[in-house]
């Protein structure tokens, strides 16, 4: 992941409440049950619609809110830490948020481990040796633990286009006959 691409990621709003989330959630050693917590809430919210649109309603009052959550939390038994950030979630009206700031938080473990991921694109799903093939040479590039996941894009026509952060290597057909049709126009 690029450096500035993660710093800048931090300094918003949702980046400064993973921030202040990680880092007490690390003072205590619970950062990756925070983290799995976090994720089941989410699974929660985006599973029950009326859940969503409890915690993001400007028109319900923030205790309202706050006993829903602790209804919830406690309930599947999270820790106090996360019941605690889920509480002031909701008393400063932030739900709308979550997903980045689960994001920044997961961003967070990820650079705390040396944990890099990628992701391929592929005009179609690659096969199982292919991919093993291709985890190998990406391991050289990206040297530590490596996350590489894949997706299907049919626009690339075919061949792959790899993403690591905000930086793109494109090696599709697509990518290639766009730099063949520059040439013929003459363009740089």
């Amino acid at each position: 992941m690029n450096d500035t691409f993660f710093a800048a990621s931090l300094t918003s709003l949702p980046g400064r409440y993973a921030r202040a989330l990680f880092n007490l959630a690390q003072r205590e050693d619970f950062i990756h049950q925070v983290k799995e917590e976090l994720l089941s809430f989410g699974k929660m919210i985006n599973d029950y619609d009326l859940s969503h649109k409890i915690l993001t309603n400007p028109t319900l009052h923030r205790t309202q809110k706050i006993q829903f959550l602790d209804t919830i939390t406690q309930g599947v038994g999270f820790s106090k830490i996360s019941q605690s950030f889920l509480r002031t979630l909701a008393n400063a009206q932030r739900f709308k948020y979550y997903p980045q700031i689960l994001k920044s938080y997961e961003m967070l473990i990820d650079n705390q481990e040396n944990v890099k991921s990628v992701t391929v694109h592929a005009a179609h799903p690659l096969t199982a040796s292919l991919k093993q093939q291709l985890g190998k040479i990406l391991q050289k590039i990206f040297p530590g633990k490596l996350i590489v996941n894949y997706a299907t894009n049919s626009t690339l026509l075919g061949g792959i286009a790899v993403q690591f952060g905000n930086r793109f290597i494109d090696a599709s057909f697509a990518n290639q006959l766009k730099g063949v049709a520059s040439a013929m126009k003459g363009e740089d």
